[in-house]
């Protein structure tokens, strides 16, 4: 029906009879609202879409510059919700849960060691794992995503174990009534192949999926760039750092700290 036919459609009138809807009025077509849509009392306008080819986070990116280039109007406000909202929600979850977990290690680690000291020497196998994940991933030319940041998250439970290793075995030397030099370096080379081995052992399980699964192929680089960067630099400088330590803190196991 165009909008002809409806002009044309009668009305019946009691007195003149039938009367051709134009005969009563004038008709235009004009832009008008549906309707009004408001989020928490404040009027709002939905623009939608669908992406292909791209991620979520570069479409946002580009909006973003075009955006700073024409500042809006006073009174305005852009945000972004859909897919990239829900993305956003996610980074921040995973990121209160790497944090939880990190403060409940720290505490184990505490606890176990009866020390603060020693836990932040382990604690700093994180950082190290840190650079080797961003540096693998940009290799790979992958993105930080919500694959890799769940790799992280586990990453933090499993690099301080090589850290753990290698500072009990010191600790032990120095209760057997070595010298520190000597307890650190004994320590150091009789665990370099049990270290080895759980890394070894924990990136060949994890390298069939980085291989394998597009989606989650980010978390398995990350595991495994993360491992293996911490595996050598906690080798090189958590002795440094034990040595250092142990001759500036006085520790609160007098039989291990004792010179």
């Amino acid at each position: 029906m165009t909008i002809d036919d409806l002009l044309d459609i009668d009305i019946v009138s009691p007195v003149a009879g039938p009367i051709p809807i134009r005969t009563l009025a004038d008709v235009e077509f004009q832009q008008n609202l549906t309707g009004i849509k408001h989020l928490d009392e404040e009027r709002v306008m939905y623009v939608t879409s669908y992406t292909k080819d791209r991620t979520t986070t570069e479409i946002v990116t580009d909006l973003q510059e075009i955006i700073n280039k024409s500042p809006i109007p006073k009174g305005y406000s852009i945000n972004y919700g859909g897919e990239f909202e829900d993305v956003a929600q996610s980074f921040t979850d995973l990121g209160n849960s790497l944090l939880i977990g990190l403060l409940l290690i720290a505490v184990l680690l505490v606890l176990q060691f009866k020390s603060f000291s020693q836990p932040f020497i382990i604690m700093l196998s994180l950082p190290f794992a840190l650079t080797g994940v961003f540096f693998g991933l940009t290799i790979m030319g992958l993105t930080i995503s919500i694959p890799s940041v769940i790799g992280i998250v586990g990453l933090a439970g499993v690099v301080v174990n090589d850290a753990i290793v290698l500072i009990d075995q010191m600790n032990q030397n120095r209760r057997r009534g070595m010298q520190l030099k000597e307890a650190i370096i004994d320590g150091a080379t009789s665990r370099l192949q049990p270290v080895f081995l759980t890394t070894a052992t924990s990136i060949f399980g994890i390298l069939p999926l980085a291989l394998t699964d597009e989606v989650w192929g980010s978390l398995g680089f990350a595991f495994i760039f993360g491992l293996t960067t911490q595996y050598f630099l906690v080798l090189l400088f958590d002795p440094i750092l034990y040595s250092i330590f142990s001759k500036k803190t006085k520790f609160k196991d007098p039989e291990i700290f004792t010179q």
